[in-house]
């Protein structure tokens, strides 16, 4: 083809078509009876089209594209579209693709060389263009620097390839999966800049042009002055209307301005395109040799309302937008609004459910699993499981019924079916069977007609005071650089404290290697000596990000209290000396000011110091000088300047040693372990004293 678009020429002189025989156009009252109910006239509006074979069959706009002008929508308002833009991306880098510019085969590296150069992946233009890349999505990226993207003013492409230039892995591997991400088509761009040697909103702008679509452009700048722009507006719950502000210059991904009209034209253009191998028809197919065949140019492929189906949908702070193509009935609908108050997804559905013939939809249910096993107790069931992805759900009983709940999720009823079998109340296609067996208890997931996949029950975690001064102290991402820095509270909670915010906020703990900070899903990394080594930060569409633990950090948190100038250590032992413990007062600079020495004549060792609500100390460790026999814990509290007020210890004849002691308004609690009694073994001790150090029951 030497010309991509020589069929536009004839395009639009082409003789009428019949309209499809499928279409009910008498319900086309019912959809205008459906806008009216919607968006009253003072309301921020909408415009909807319909595309019946290649003809505009309705065309019709509501509300007001400005309220504080009382402007009205019209044929001439112009509407970000949101995602639903990104086929135009895609259009775009197809159109290299047929020049020979381009493969979309090759890695897109060969173009933007400076991303992911220690990735040994092969990461094809094909991978961006289908979501299949790994790359992590910039929006949540920035969500986890706690710097959303609609709060950067200003923010534009070259900020979020700054962004990804920092990032040293992926999601996954490339053509593995699919993980929607608007980064890939922040890339397209770039590559559409480099390759063309112009920029993408100047070449993008040249296709809207031979489109005949002169309304249509990607937006560079929000302070740019647009005519006939419908100004996004929401209702934030108390009736009044509000702008949502745009102050991003991001473009590519979205942000395309356009309006139905144009909008229309390129739908005829789609419809009345060439069946074979023609430029836009070509846009509407799964891409060769990529790893899926459900997204494809910048369009979902999967079939919507039980009907073959190609589609987008896009939402932008109150911008949203759907195009959804009937291909068996040649029907289309395009919905454009600036009103946040309701979605355009399902009125694009209840639109075809008006005008496409009625049918059965292809549901597929899931056949009630029957399990013969004898039923179990609901409590024998609960617990925390996981599955091959590392995803815990819990299981918990309450008033006699049996709930199943992910992360911060609310909880979801289940009910027994046969054994131990149970489907969910509000969704009875998701079923879980339960297994007790003696590798291990575990239930298998049952949906539609997938494969059942199990997840693990996990034993019981019930965290001492020791497991949760491990994760004390600071964690740096140099992918996003910012850090976090965790503590534990007097109450024994894990706190978490973002570098860029300056409260402090609770986190959940799952299991050992498994916390939760609101919807933030947290795992561990631990070295060949179960230290921990990294937290893996995951959110929505960036998983897996490293943070990497400071140890100076970690020293301080469970060693030093290095702003009050003091910190805890031990003298060697030795056979002719005994180990004592060593409380030191240090300068500014480190240096020793003052020391404090408590031990007797046998072997005495600290392991915390911890500052009281009194403003002296209190030292936990272990002692063979003192208690009643072996090792006992030892308490020791002191002033201000490091005197001894008093000591305690605790234990038996086996051994007992302290590792941690957390002040409380009430008085200390402590964790260690105890020998127990075939002497081989040890066990996990927590106890509580008050103020004077006399044990609590």
């Amino acid at each position: 083809m030497t010309r991509l678009f020589l069929f536009t020429a004839l395009l639009f002189c082409s003789p009428l078509l019949l309209f499809s025989q499928s279409i009910d156009l008498s319900k086309l009252e019912l959809v205008r009876k459906d806008l009216d109910e919607l968006v009253k006239p003072d309301d921020p509006g909408l415009a909807v089209g319909i595309i019946s074979n290649g003809e505009i069959i309705f065309e019709e706009y509501r509300g007001m594209a400005n309220l504080e002008n009382q402007i009205t929508v019209t044929e001439k308002s112009r509407f970000n579209i949101a995602s639903v833009s990104k086929q135009f991306t895609a259009l775009c880098i197809l159109d290299l693709a047929l020049k020979g510019k381009l493969s979309i085969d090759d890695d897109f590296r060969k173009y933007v060389p400076e991303l992911y150069p220690e990735i040994k992946d092969t990461i094809r233009i094909s991978h961006l263009l289908t979501h299949t890349s790994g790359i992590r999505d910039y929006c949540d990226l920035l969500a986890v620097k706690f710097k959303p993207w609609w709060r950067q003013v200003g923010f534009d492409n070259q900020d979020v390839l700054d962004l990804l230039e920092e990032q040293d892995e992926l999601n996954f591997s490339p053509g593995s999966k699919y993980y929607y991400s608007n980064s890939n088509y922040t890339i397209l761009t770039e590559i559409v800049s480099r390759v063309a040697d112009k920029d993408f909103s100047d070449y993008s702008k040249d296709l809207f042009v031979q489109l005949g679509m002169k309304n249509t452009f990607f937006s560079t700048s929000y302070m740019m002055v647009m005519p006939n722009k419908a100004v996004p507006y929401a209702d934030w719950g108390d009736g009044v209307w509000k702008v949502y502000p745009m102050l991003t210059n991001l473009h590519g991904d979205g942000f395309l301005y356009t309006t139905l009209k144009d909008q229309l034209k390129f739908e005829q253009a789609i419809q009345n395109s060439p069946t074979e191998n023609g430029y836009l028809s070509l846009s509407q197919k799964p891409i060769p040799e990529a790893p899926i065949d459900t997204y494809g140019y910048g369009l979902e492929l999967e079939d919507r309302l039980s009907r073959k189906a190609v589609h987008h949908s896009g939402s932008t702070g109150a911008y949203h937008a759907q195009t959804v193509r009937y291909l068996d009935n040649d029907l289309t609908i395009v919905i454009m609004s600036n009103n946040g108050t309701f979605w355009s997804g399902y009125l694009a559905d209840d639109i075809a459910n008006y005008l496409l013939p009625k049918h059965e939809e292809k549901k597929v249910v899931t056949k009630i699993i029957e399990d013969k096993s004898n039923p179990v107790e609901l409590s024998v069931l609960a617990g925390d499981y996981e599955s091959p992805g590392g995803t815990y759900v819990k299981i918990f009983e309450e008033d006699s019924k049996l709930f199943w709940k992910k992360d911060n999720n609310n909880p979801i009823e289940m009910e027994r079916t046969t054994g131990n079998a149970f489907r969910w109340v509000v969704n009875p296609d998701v079923q879980l069977k339960f297994v007790i067996d003696d590798v291990g208890d575990y239930f298998e997931v049952h949906q539609y007609d997938e494969d059942p996949f199990n997840y693990m029950k996990k034993e019981s975690f019930d965290p001492t005071g020791n497991d949760l001064l491990e994760f004390a102290g600071k964690y740096y991402s140099p992918e996003l650089d910012v850090s976090i820095e965790i503590t534990v509270s007097n109450e024994g909670e894990l706190l978490c404290k973002h570098s860029e915010d300056e409260d402090s906020f609770t986190m959940q703990i799952i299991q050992r290697d498994a916390l939760l900070l609101f919807n933030y899903r947290i795992r561990v990394d631990r070295d060949n000596y179960g230290t921990i080594k990294n937290l893996r930060v995951s959110n929505n569409r960036a998983q897996r990000i490293r943070f990497e633990k400071d140890w100076e950090s970690a020293s301080k948190e469970r060693r030093t209290i290095r702003d009050r100038g003091v910190m805890v250590t031990n003298t060697q032992a030795l056979v002719s000396q005994p180990g004592d413990i060593i409380l030191t007062f240090i300068d500014e600079n480190g240096n020793e000011k003052s020391f404090s020495r408590f031990g007797g004549d046998s072997y005495d060792k600290a392991s915390m110091v911890q500052p009281t609500m009194d403003g002296g100390y209190i030292i936990v460790g272990s002692t063979s000088s003192f208690g009643a026999g072996n090792y006992d814990v030892w308490l020791i509290k002191t002033d201000a300047k490091g005197k001894m007020e008093w000591s305690e210890t605790y234990g038996g004849e086996l051994n007992e040693y302290g590792d941690s002691v957390i002040p409380t308004p009430e008085g200390y609690r402590i964790h260690g372990k105890k020998q127990v009694e075939n002497m081989s073994e040890y066990e996990a001790w927590e106890f509580s004293v008050d103020l004077n150090g006399e044990m609590k029951e």
